[in-house]
């Protein structure tokens, strides 16, 4: 969460769409909480569905 707690306080007027997996830390109440409290939305891929993390997979490889 200090990742998180860092980026919010570096830009504490973004809203962005947090595209994370099913991990346990982007499944938790604090983490869900979190991103109500500072009003972000999350996207992530459904359950048995690996395929719908393929884009985003895409873009990292470009990205990096």
């Amino acid at each position: 969460m200090d990742t998180f707690d860092e980026a919010v306080r570096q830009e504490p007027d973004a809203h962005p769409l947090v595209y994370s997996d099913r991990g346990f830390q982007y499944t938790s109440a604090q983490f869900y909480t979190r991103l109500k409290k500072h009003h972000m939305k999350q996207s992530m891929s459904r359950v048995a569905h690996c395929i719908d993390n393929g884009p985003m997979e895409g873009f990292w490889g470009i990205a990096a």
